[in-house]
């Protein structure tokens, strides 16, 4: 069995292996239906005609460092439609460690999107960019395509356009008769040179003919937020389909897709890569397909009988049979040309289930030098990143007209952030800690409750929950930033009556699905809780407290002054100091014997000489000689 002899050689082929000769590749084919043809730029610029180009920023969020900058650009027509999808994965981005800007895109031209990716990549710096939608198109032409007549002129799509922004691009020719070229402008691209090498990667979704733009793309966003959260995280293997003409070289292709992932079958017989076979080969779960096969936008031709019969795997068949694959590498003529309706590259990634990237060319012509690609994966880096750097070796040197004709048409296809390798899940909860805690009180509120609340990442939604002896339902407060690190404030309203009022906090962080915490931890079945209006007897309250408390001060942070309820049930030395944070003493508030009681102390932020103390944090003490407790104030002139 040749195909089990070729699944053999995958786990010693970083030995035994060199990289293929470009020379020895046999070329790809365009393999649509007589008669049928590559669409021309002309033909598309009757739908797509170019008009005043327009942007505006529409949101930012900042990342922590641990990863780059990059941009979202959204058509214009359907960003209202999209927002909540863009907010989710600016969201998951932004735990990753990205900074992210988001931008409305209308109109324009090829250069005028470029100049603006230019732009943002000198200011910001970014990385690479996702186009969601229908964008200006680049073409490029070559007269004779591999420098045969089998070929002759041929023009295409080219997103390299948009991922090298220092180098120089014109159009000095036109089409002339058969496959020359000859001077003049037709508004297509014809020469490439300068500095050739990439700045940023692009990644694009744009469901050309498959069905509802809006639907597809929304179905989409919510796979790769499944994939993000290991929800739709597949099997870490991969299949290896490669038919007839490149059986030869099977053993190479093998091995470098194994980088990624060691768990790789191959298939590679000729008497049995049919279309057929593919069909029930990828109903198999694994992460990522690769496949070799002469093709077009419609679908893949495959040999099969000594190359004697041939068959298709027609493209909308990745629409009806829904794969259960992630990840596609298309070695397949134009099987990426996203300007032809229904588009087989498309279809792979716009499917019910999965689906979330592939990469594959708009013109007769691929990838070669995989491990370029499949290294970088292996490492962790995103598609983007590891498209990138096989672009950076390729154009390292300068680029051959054969390597313009083999691979200027390749395309990432899906959002070039994803990792195949999976994602970090943050399953860590936000941490709670020095809620005020108030004891029984004859005030009647309000009622200050300050948190600090930290989280691994970013702190999300911070409520506020209580309820009284009065109103027994639940109800929320939103907690807010105080302009102290990691402290949120929330305040329960007055209370007009002496009431118990019970209460706790909860917050989550904005992970997807969000992590969550509560203080008391067992809440709301234990909560805190004191009484309000608690004065003389009244109702069988009593004025003595039930032990000693002291409450959080008030207001907090203060600029002139603050009180300090304190209380004790019985007759007690009790002595109340401030001290800075390096424990120095500041003041003496209280030091002598009182009675049991409830009392309250003011401090006008003076220290013991009677002067102003500096801005900052101070603790405040209260000591008997059966009872310690120590809180936090914060002092702002």
């Amino acid at each position: 069995m040749k195909s089990l002899y070729i699944i053999s050689l995958v786990f010693v082929s970083t030995i035994l292996l060199a990289d293929v000769p470009r020379d020895k590749v046999k070329l790809l084919q365009w393999a649509g239906p007589p008669g049928s043809r590559p669409g021309t730029f002309k033909e598309w610029i009757v739908s797509h005609p170019y008009t005043k180009f327009s942007v505006r920023l529409d949101k930012t969020v900042i990342g922590n460092r641990k990863a780059g900058t990059v941009a979202i650009l959204i058509d214009s027509t359907i960003a209202s439609s999209l927002t909540s999808e863009i907010n989710r994965l600016m969201t998951n981005l932004q735990w990753e460690g990205y900074t992210v800007s988001s931008y409305e895109i209308s109109g324009g031209t090829p250069a005028s999107l470029r100049s603006f990716l230019e732009d943002i990549y000198i200011i910001d710096n970014i990385e690479g960019a996702l186009f969601i939608g229908d964008f200006p198109v680049a073409w490029f032409q070559v007269g004779m395509d591999y420098n045969s007549p089998q070929y002759g002129y041929v023009e295409w799509p080219i997103d390299f356009f948009y991922m090298d922004l220092d180098g120089n691009w014109l159009d000095t020719l036109k089409h002339g008769v058969g496959d020359t070229l000859i001077p003049g402008q037709d508004g297509i691209y014809d020469t490439h040179s300068g500095d050739v090498a990439p700045e940023i990667y692009i990644g694009r979704l744009t469901p050309t003919g498959i069905g509802n733009d809006i639907l597809l793309i929304k179905n989409y966003f919510s796979k790769d937020n499944a994939y993000r959260h290991h929800t739709i995280e597949l099997q870490h293997r991969a299949l290896v389909y490669i038919d007839d003409d490149w059986e030869p070289v099977a053993p190479w292709w093998a091995r470098d897709v194994a980088i990624l992932y060691s768990d790789t079958l191959v298939v590679a017989d000729s008497n049995t890569t049919r279309a057929s076979d593919y069909k029930v080969r990828i109903d198999t779960v694994r992460e990522w397909v690769s496949v070799f096969a002469h093709s077009y936008p419609g679908g893949h031709k495959f040999y099969y009988d000594n190359h004697s019969s041939e068959d298709y795997y027609w493209s909308e068949e990745y629409t009806s049979q829904d794969p259960p694959s992630n990840f596609y590498n298309h070695f397949c003529c134009s099987f990426a040309r996203y300007t032809t309706n229904g588009y087989g590259g498309g279809r792979a990634i716009f499917t019910q289930s999965y689906g979330v990237g592939a990469i594959g060319s708009t013109k007769t012509g691929s990838m070669l030098d995989f491990d370029y690609f499949y290294q970088p994966l292996s490492e962790g880096k995103t598609m983007g990143a590891a498209f990138k750097e096989w672009w950076d070796y390729i154009a390292s040197g300068g680029i051959t007209i054969d390597e313009l004709y083999w691979h200027y048409g390749m395309t990432l296809l899906g959002d070039p952030f994803l990792k195949p390798t999976g994602h970090p899940i943050d399953n860590l909860s936000p941490q709670i800690s020095n809620t005020t805690v108030w004891s029984d009180t004859s005030l009647h509120g309000p009622f200050p409750v300050y948190s600090m609340i930290t989280d691994n990442w970013k702190v999300g939604k911070s409520q506020l929950w209580y309820k009284t002896s009065v109103d027994t339902n639940w109800a929320s407060l939103q907690m807010d930033t105080t302009g102290i690190a990691n402290q949120y404030l929330a305040e329960i309203p007055f209370q007009p009556t002496i009431d118990t009022v019970w209460y706790y906090i909860y917050c989550e962080d904005i992970a997807l699905p969000p992590n969550t915490a509560k203080d008391p931890v067992n809440a709301p079945d234990s909560c805190y809780s004191f009484i309000t209006g608690y004065i003389g007897t009244e109702q069988g309250v009593p004025k003595i407290p039930k032990a000693f408390f002291v409450s959080q001060n008030y207001p907090n942070p203060f600029i002139s002054s603050t009180e300090i309820k304190y209380g004790f049930p019985e007759d007690a030395n009790i002595n109340i100091t401030i001290y800075n944070l390096s424990g120095q003493k500041v003041a003496v508030l209280v030091n002598e014997k009182k009675k049991a009681g409830y009392y309250t102390v003011r401090w006008n932020g003076e220290n013991k000489y009677g002067k102003k103390v500096a801005n900052g944090i101070y603790f405040y003490r209260l000591k008997s000689c059966s009872y310690t407790a120590t809180k936090k104030m914060y002092f702002v002139r």
